[in-house]
């Protein structure tokens, strides 16, 4: 079997109906299925963990924990790329879509910020156990993650926010 070719660039395929995240690691992108189009939007950084808004206009991802770290935000209908935050990693949209909850690089603080830009981010817990967050509950009262202890493993806990 021989390998499938990778892109040169890490990039971002969006389309009415479908959107793709590829990166230099990854299969490339298959066109869309009745358009044979893709569109490939270009990002700065090869991406992990790329979620979209609940209304598809952005697409949220982090970028590696040691090469030019940090959260981008790419608005999908301009193409801009922004990178909202340098220690960071993981990120989970609230179900309106109004915030994203985030880690540190160290996943040892869990913080939440406005998708606006209005208002700072601010600390929803911060601890010396490792914290993986896993998504908002349905109501967006409370964010789900995994807190990393030495005598159980990981955990999974809720933290009202």
């Amino acid at each position: 079997m021989r390998s499938p070719k990778m892109p040169l660039t890490p990039t971002t395929t969006t389309s009415p109906g479908c959107t793709k995240f590829t990166s230099a690691a990854s299969i490339p992108a298959e066109p869309v299925p009745d358009s044979g189009k893709v569109n490939a939007l270009a990002v700065p950084k090869t991406l992990f963990n790329p979620r979209l808004s609940p209304d598809g206009r952005y697409l949220l991802a982090s970028s590696s924990v040691t090469s030019e770290p940090g959260l981008w935000l790419t608005r999908l209908d301009n193409e801009q790329v922004t990178r909202i935050d340098i220690d960071a990693i993981a990120p989970v949209w609230s179900p309106d879509g109004s915030r994203i909850a985030y880690t540190t690089r160290d996943g040892t603080d869990m913080l939440i910020r406005p998708i606006d830009g209005q208002e700072r981010p601010y600390k929803v817990m911060s601890d010396e156990s490792l914290k993986i967050l896993c998504d908002w509950t349905p109501d967006g009262r409370y964010l789900v993650y995994m807190r990393q202890s030495g005598s159980t493993g990981l955990d999974l806990w809720m933290v009202d926010v």
